[in-house]
């Protein structure tokens, strides 16, 4: 992602080679902390599902069936595992095949954070990008999901690509900007569903004169042109289909085995229609909506501030980010929500706000308002390196009469944010699947707040067996009150699985310890457990 920085004027703040060589040192950091953190951390409950999706989709010379939210693109892990000399079983238990599974999506991570730097730095100099870099490679939330085998960190690459592209075509509109953009859409849909979001963030862009004006005018010059705008969404198509080798396309719905209420109600409605959507991604849609609406189907109950929910919270991302979120980037977010931007190289460049907080925001609205599944902070990581860009905006350089730039104060205060942030990133080493910020308070205490995949999701289970040696008297997750050294799985304390084994501990005891950010430590003596009060059946 090569592009020119949108202001006329040379960016004197900050010479080429410092600029480069803080760029380098973040990326090199960013790629040591994935590497050192991911060889200390075990293989979590989803990666194996999803690498061994990816291993038939490359081994068989078959489409796998439909399995909710995986997705062919973990056949860059699968092809890494195979490359090393690896099998399924080999990742689930050697940390060396576990670390050449996970390198891709290290990969992919690196390219997102280069991709993210080039752009941010485009639009708001080379201050602005090192800004934007600096908050994207230390961000807990980005390091915890960007050395996994799952989709969640392809996904955010593909759409910022999507952003970007969109971006560009709306600021220079031409045929082969209509063909790329649509490819990074149709790259987006076949990471994950969620990211079907762009479609009604773009149109709502779309409404706004200033982003629409240079398209509007590329399409007046030659009525021809609106009919060549169709290659954005046949390009989508076209990529989505390739994607799953064309298996199923225009299939009737008649010949599909729905389960989910919504397909089976389009199914006995409209079973003539036929839909430009391979067989294997619709059936994994209807999949991953059935899995949305049983939550005693694999998933579980939802959990915030104590409370169980089979439908959420419209609030519970909103709630979980500040909690997962460095205090020192919280801050920084509410300094450039504060900053007016009017006659500097963001202006010159056009409305980029719209395009980076309008798909973050119809992201967070898709997860809250339309989606009963409310596991945890990672299903908004597409939308982190889109508002990393748009902090970037915090340091950028006026130009021009009545130009606003940064003053020495607001530079001061946010390289002590920035401080901040990476020291609570950094703290926290190699637990960032765990991490909570400042604003949740102690750690042990984090579990009363959330649960599921913002805490334990299977990753300390190699902690845990050295722990169990190390305390042969410890009783794990026991089947019944029990007195002496207990450890608890966090899940299974909050009670978002098993509602009513644990809530005789979660109700009367305080854990005395932690076994990395997953499971608590209570000890529970026989009086006190004996002076709990039966409860009624």
């Amino acid at each position: 992602m090569v592009m020119r920085p949108t202001t006329n004027q040379p960016d004197t703040v900050l010479s080429r080679t410092p600029f480069r060589t803080a760029a380098a040192l973040l990326l090199v950091l960013h790629a040591l902390l994935l590497v050192t953190s991911s060889w200390n951390t075990s293989p979590t409950y989803d990666e194996p599902e999803h690498l061994k999706f990816g291993l038939v989709y490359l081994e068989d010379g078959r489409l796998p069936e439909a399995d909710a939210q995986r997705m062919p693109v973990t056949l860059f892990n699968a092809a890494a595992l195979k490359i090393c000399g690896g099998a399924l079983e080999d990742f689930e238990t050697d940390r060396r095949f576990l670390l050449a599974a996970r390198l891709p999506t290290m990969l992919a991570s690196m390219l997102l954070g280069l991709g993210l730097l080039c752009w941010s730095t485009a639009c708001f100099g080379r201050r602005g990008g090192l800004l934007s870099l600096a908050l994207y490679c230390l961000s807990p939330t980005v390091i915890a999901h960007g050395r996994l085998v799952t989709n969640d960190l392809y996904t955010a690459l593909a759409m910022a690509a999507a952003a970007w592209s969109f971006w560009r075509l709306c600021r220079s509109p031409s045929i082969p900007l209509l063909v790329l953009a649509g490819a990074c859409l149709g790259l987006a849909q076949a990471c994950k569903f969620s990211s079907v979001a762009l479609v009604p963030a773009f149109a709502c862009i779309l409404l706004s004169t200033a982003a629409r004006a240079p398209l509007a005018a590329f399409l007046r010059k030659n009525p021809v042109r609106w009919v060549l705008v169709l290659f954005y969404p046949l390009t989508a198509f076209f990529v989505l289909g390739a994607v799953y080798r064309f298996d199923g396309l225009f299939r009737p719905m008649e010949n599909f085995e729905f389960h989910s209420y919504t397909f089976a109600w389009i199914e006995t409605r409209m079973p003539w229609l036929r839909l430009p959507l391979p067989r294997v991604y619709l059936e994994g849609l209807d999949l991953s909506r059935y899995i949305s609406n049983h939550p005693g189907v694999i998933r579980g109950h939802n959990y915030l501030l104590g409370r169980l929910s089979d439908d959420g919270w419209w609030y519970y991302y909103l709630v979980v980010a500040l909690f997962k979120t460095p205090l020192g980037s919280l801050g920084l977010f509410v300094l450039r929500c504060l900053r007016p931007l009017k006659n500097t190289a963001l202006s010159a460049a056009g409305p980029l706000s719209l395009f980076l907080l309008v798909p973050a925001l119809a992201l967070l609205l898709f997860f809250s308002l339309f989606s009963p599944v409310q596991l945890g902070i990672r299903y908004l990581l597409p939308a982190l390196p889109l508002i990393h860009i748009w902090i970037g905006g915090l340091l950028v350089q006026g130009k021009g009469p009545g130009a606003v730039s940064p003053a020495r104060p607001l530079r001061i205060g946010a390289a002590v944010l920035l401080l901040a942030a990476a020291v609570s990133s950094l703290a926290v080493f190699p637990d960032y699947i765990s991490y909570t910020g400042e604003l949740a308070g102690p750690r042990i205490h984090a579990w009363r707040l959330m649960a599921d995949s913002n805490l334990e999701w299977g990753q300390d289970r190699w902690y845990l067996g050295a722990y169990l040696q190390k305390h042969p008297q410890a009783i794990l997750n026991p089947q019944e009150p029990t007195a002496g050294h207990i450890v608890v799985r966090v899940n299974l304390l909050t009670g978002v699985f098993q509602e009513e084994r644990f809530r005789w501990i979660r109700e009367n005891f305080d854990p005395v310890g932690r076994v990395r950010g997953s499971y608590l430590v209570y000890q529970i003596s026989p009086e006190a457990l004996a002076g709990l009060t039966p409860r009624s059946p």
